[in-house]
């Protein structure tokens, strides 16, 4: 998702609208998907305090579940990196960026969202597995297939385990809408 703003998101390379991501999100909770992670980006080249604060409050007016906040950062070989060299990419200041930083907690906090990780964001009991939890349960599905009868994989894809999902192992559906593809299982 990244932001409910058009311009960052052509900015950012993002081929879906504002209205894309609020209609997935709808369309999970209608499927019944119960655990809904957005991902949004700051520090983005033009944005304002203000227009992290709005896309805050769009993401938290879809009830998601999860969310992660990411400072935008700029990685050789990228396109952002090579217009940043040629002068044609002018970030917000740091100071401007540390606002964010202490925005996003106070702000997410006052919506039910608490702080869990450096930039993840959940409301109670709905805090992601750490992606080693989740490769080591991938790395023992091998043995599960083998010595418990009637295990296969499809039970891991239906419980969350072989996905990249928030909350994978619980009793419920989960989905996770990022950068560029959305994941429903």
């Amino acid at each position: 998702m990244q932001s409910f703003d058009q311009e960052r998101l052509t900015l950012l390379g993002r081929d879906h609208a504002p209205d894309d991501a609020r209609r997935a999100v709808h369309n999970a909770v209608a499927a019944g998907i119960d655990n809904v992670s957005v991902d949004i980006i700051f520090g983005v080249p033009g944005q304002q305090l203000a227009d992290l604060e709005q896309d805050l409050q769009a993401a938290t007016e879809l009830q998601v579940s999860h969310l992660s906040a990411y400072a935008l950062s700029i990685e050789p070989g990228t396109p952002f990196f090579q217009r940043q060299e040629r002068g044609l990419l002018a970030l917000p200041p740091d100071e401007r960026v540390a606002e964010m930083l202490s925005l996003i907690p106070q702000r997410l906090a006052e919506r039910g969202l608490k702080r869990y990780e450096i930039s993840n964001y959940a409301k109670p009991g709905r805090e992601s597995l750490p992606s080693e939890v989740l490769e080591a349960i991938r790395e023992a599905l091998p043995a599960f297939e083998r010595q418990i009868p009637g295990f296969s994989r499809a039970d891991a894809v239906l419980t969350g385990v072989e996905t990249r999902t928030s909350s994978p192992l619980r009793d419920r559906k989960s989905t996770r809408l990022n950068s560029s593809h959305t994941d429903i299982s």
